[in-house]
């Protein structure tokens, strides 16, 4: 995650980059955490620990949710579609932003996150080439981040199962020795 961000960031000439995971369990995307964003100086407002749940965000959470992009060149216009005291602009007034593309991050139709580029600086209007560039990304990142999730499952069993190996030697070894 953190060698995806870093290199989007650079890549698109970005100023703010993150990813948030999703949680199957609990049907929500996980805050942002240190590995998943990528800022272009320290003046940028971190996403780090934000909370991607409640009414605040509804309205952009849910077409990620159904696993739609949300790709907004001039968030100004897009933002003039909603309620002035919606805590959704409240957020992204804060972080200045100009811009704005949000990318789900699928493996076949499972949701295992989302990518989001923004740009504070300037709108910045991606080419279809780009779009088409991120669309890829993601679909790449999607079958990484499963094929990971899998592998720590897979480990984790593992572990379990020489936990319990060992127990069960010492078990025989102490019955044996009393003998």
């Amino acid at each position: 995650k953190h060698l995806l961000v870093q290199n989007i960031g650079k890549y698109f000439k970005a100023d703010i980059v993150f990813f948030a995971e999703y949680d199957f369990d609990k049907k929500i995307y996980l805050p942002v955490d240190e590995k998943s964003e990528y800022l272009s100086d320290k003046y940028q407002k971190s996403y780090i620990n934000y909370e991607w749940i409640g009414d605040e965000v509804k309205d952009y959470i849910t077409p990620l949710l159904g696993k739609r992009e949300i790709i907004v060149p001039d968030l100004d216009e897009y933002l003039s579609k909603f309620e002035k005291s919606n805590e959704f602009i409240k957020l992204f007034r804060e972080s200045d932003v100009k811009s704005s593309y949000n990318f789900p991050v699928l493996y076949e139709e499972r949701i295992m996150g989302y990518f989001c580029i923004e740009y504070t600086k300037d709108v910045n209007i991606f080419s279809e080439e780009d779009i088409m560039s991120i669309r890829s990304v993601c679909s790449q990142a999607g079958i990484a981040l499963y094929h990971s999730m899998l592998y720590k499952k897979a480990h984790d069993e593992a572990v379990l199962e020489c936990h319990i190996i060992k127990e069960l030697y010492t078990e025989i070894k102490t019955t044996l020795q009393g003998m």
